[in-house]
């Protein structure tokens, strides 16, 4: 998946999304379960630069799809992104999310 998913950018002449999160030659170098891990934890999602963003996003998301979303912070690029997984901080994110709709209402 991953080398069929680089191929394909390298075809249509495009950058992988690695500029700023990982050294391209650092990365071929790494076995092909650490370059998938990377790919699916970093690499395939956006990054986000601060927890304002992060904020921005879980607000967002959730008024598109209806659904509380999580965020990790992540190693391999410095940034966070968003996920689906991960039930601990989900309730307190829901809360938030309830306050500021709440808020915004006033």
């Amino acid at each position: 998946e991953l080398m069929k998913t680089l191929k394909k950018w390298f075809e249509n002449k495009q950058s992988p999304p690695l500029r700023g999160r990982i050294n391209w030659a650092n990365f071929l170098k790494l076995s092909k379960e650490r370059q998938a891990e990377i790919y699916r934890s970093c690499i395939n999602k956006s990054k986000l630069d601060s927890m304002k963003d992060v904020a921005a996003g879980l607000l967002r998301l959730y008024k598109d799809t209806g659904k509380i979303f999580n965020f990790y912070g992540c190693n391999v690029c410095g940034g966070f992104h968003l996920t689906s997984g991960g039930k601990g901080r989900k309730k307190a994110i829901k809360r938030i999310i309830s306050k500021i709709l709440t808020t915004q209402r006033k």
